[in-house]
């Protein structure tokens, strides 16, 4: 079986991470890209005033063959990001794409080519591996607000044309259709702004040639020397919602620290307008907290390494050796209730992602209840996808 490649597991790193340079911190701003569907990857640049409203500066929106951004090319990596505020950067299956904006004349550079923006924030650039582009199609003003979580797809399943834009439904075959490339198709299906019907067609190979094709390839990605802290949050089947801790040591092995597993009814975190989350640590050293938002619930756990203590909704849970909590009924009139700590195997590969700690355990893949079926069949479809990628099936 051919395995998955770099620029894949990229963008799976990219929508695990929670996507966090598309929300810029109160009163800063932020840039980057992610992959938003099998066609499309979005670049982006947004501010977010003193009361912490998100404004969309600006997006672009590269659209190719379906998988271009996984083409092989054999120059070593990958890489999506923002370099200061106004610079984007996309070095993904064997083009390089970049775009600047100045928002004193509000004109944008997209490769070679001044775009004036005028009152617009949304440029469509079209056939980024095509021999003859990529081709500049236009310029859009969309004044959808971002949402509560200043989360980019909220954005994007608000405004029928960019939705249309990704073309959700021109996927890459399977093991390769996951989740993680269809950042916004998933929930536009769930959602019912878009059916699920599909068609599929090979991931293009053989190296691209246009005036934006990468002939050196991107420099390997930096990791900082040194211990270092992380975490993630993610729905992780019909049931569950998951948050992890993780660190990793001086000689760079990774490792977990805290699971955190928020099991309700069927569909309790598909409720509401979407999700949020947020983490950091306390004012004392070796504490961590996260606070996440599913389905109109705010789920708070703090992790304190040093007593070997968890608090789960401000009550104390004592780990030991233990590193997963269960926590049970978070939609029920008596709220969550824990129902029991146990021990996994702490040692992760890198990225340090938490579904492969939950594979090791039958235990925990039984907890998840992928066997459960919603009502919605939509919905039911976008569960489908996120276990066969969590558990592996």
């Amino acid at each position: 079986m051919r395995a998955l490649t770099t620029p894949l597991v990229a963008a799976a790193i990219l929508l695990s991470s929670g996507l966090a340079f598309l929300a810029a911190q109160s009163g800063g701003s932020s840039g980057g890209s992610a992959v938003m569907s099998p066609s499309v990857i979005g670049s982006s640049i947004i501010t977010r005033d003193r009361s912490g409203a998100g404004k969309l500066e600006l997006l672009v929106l590269w659209r190719g063959s379906p998988g271009w951004f996984m083409r092989r090319t054999g120059l070593g990596g990958s890489s999506m990001g923002g370099g200061g505020f106004g610079t984007l950067s996309v070095r993904q299956g064997g083009l390089h794409l970049t775009a600047t904006f100045d928002p004193t004349t509000r004109v944008a550079r997209v490769l070679d080519e001044d775009v004036p923006l005028k009152d617009s924030n949304v440029i469509l650039v079209d056939q980024v591996d095509d021999q003859s582009g990529p081709r500049i199609l236009k310029t859009l003003k969309v004044e959808t607000p971002l949402g509560n979580s200043n989360i980019l797809n909220h954005f994007i399943l608000a405004t029928p044309e960019l939705l249309d834009y990704l073309r959700c439904q021109s996927q890459v075959p399977d093991p390769y259709n996951l989740v993680a490339i269809n950042y916004a198709c998933t929930p536009a299906v769930a959602l019912g702004k878009i059916g699920p019907e599909r068609t599929v067609t090979p991931i293009p190979e053989g190296p691209v040639q246009n005036r934006a094709a990468d002939t050196a390839g991107p420099t390997p990605p930096r990791r900082f020397a040194g211990p270092s802290e992380g975490g993630s949050d993610g729905v992780l089947s019909p049931t569950v919602v998951g948050a992890v801790f993780t660190h990793r040591d001086a000689a760079g092995s990774n490792a977990l620290d805290l699971l955190v597993l928020w099991r309700g009814s069927p569909g309790w975190h598909l409720k509401g307008d979407g999700h949020g989350s947020s983490s950091g640590g306390g004012p004392t050293p070796g504490r961590r907290g996260t606070s996440v938002r599913y389905g109109g619930l705010v789920l708070h756990a703090l992790f304190d390494g040093a007593k070997r203590l968890c608090q789960i909704e401000g009550k104390d849970v004592p780990l030991n050796d233990h590193n997963v909590v269960l926590v049970d009924e978070v939609d029920s009139t008596s709220g969550p209730r824990v129902l029991k700590t146990l021990r996994i195997d702490p040692a992760l590969p890198e990225p340090p992602r938490m579904e492969i700690a939950i594979r090791r355990s039958p235990e925990l893949v039984s907890y998840l209840r992928c066997d459960l079926k919603l009502p919605d069949a939509r919905q039911q479809t976008m569960m489908d996808i996120i276990c066969g990628h969590v558990i592996g099936r």
